[in-house]
């Protein structure tokens, strides 16, 4: 083997240099932008302006709102995606796929159209009185669909690793499937 290619590792397994070179590099690349904006950043003009702090803790508040409707609303989907076989599964799954894949500035136009006030949905609460654009539901519709697909994903992939074996042994032993969800699925499933 050629000395730029094969490594012998300190544990005596042979080691390719090679990718790991390719995968600094590819980290490099990653990283490199925001190198670029420290060093073009003017620290000696870097403060927070009236009013940035209120901003934030809004934008945080609003997030944890629409965390919580993704976990509510996700956590079954994401279960029932890992657990259940039926015909046409591979067409939410690529619905969801589509979602994860949709460049931000298409998924906005998607959410005004719908939501806009010119939208179906938009229309029907513009008259009554709910404002879907520029306010706080847009902002909570923006993140919930922004983010949901990355957590379905993940929960999904975290239920499919709980074995099922555990499962039906809890329902042997008197469970109900509610009971078997939150005392075996959840808690193992939690780290993913």
């Amino acid at each position: 083997m050629s000395a730029l290619v094969k490594v012998q590792a300190a544990d005596g397994l042979p080691r390719a240099r090679l990718p790991a070179l390719i995968g600094a590099f590819t980290l490099l690349l990653i990283v490199g932008p925001f190198i670029g904006l420290g060093f073009a950043t003017h620290w000696n003009d870097f403060h927070f302006a009236p009013g940035d702090v209120g901003s934030i803790a809004v934008s945080l508040g609003y997030s944890m709102i629409a965390l919580m409707l993704i976990i509510a609303l996700g956590t079954p989907l994401a279960w029932w995606l890992a657990r259940q076989s039926f015909r046409g599964k591979w067409v939410l799954e690529a619905i969801i796929l589509l979602a994860l894949l949709t460049p931000p500035l298409a998924m906005g136009i998607l959410l005004t159209t719908l939501y806009g006030p010119y939208g179906p949905v938009g229309g029907l609460v513009t008259h009554a009185g709910i404002e879907l654009t520029n306010s706080t539901a847009a902002f909570i519709i923006a993140q919930f669909y922004g983010a949901l697909p990355y957590y379905v994903v993940a929960a999904r992939a975290a239920f499919e690793g709980v074995p099922r074996e555990l499962e039906h042994i809890a329902l042997t032993l008197g469970k109900s499937p509610w009971q078997t969800f939150w005392l075996v699925s959840m808690p193992l499933a939690r780290l993913g």
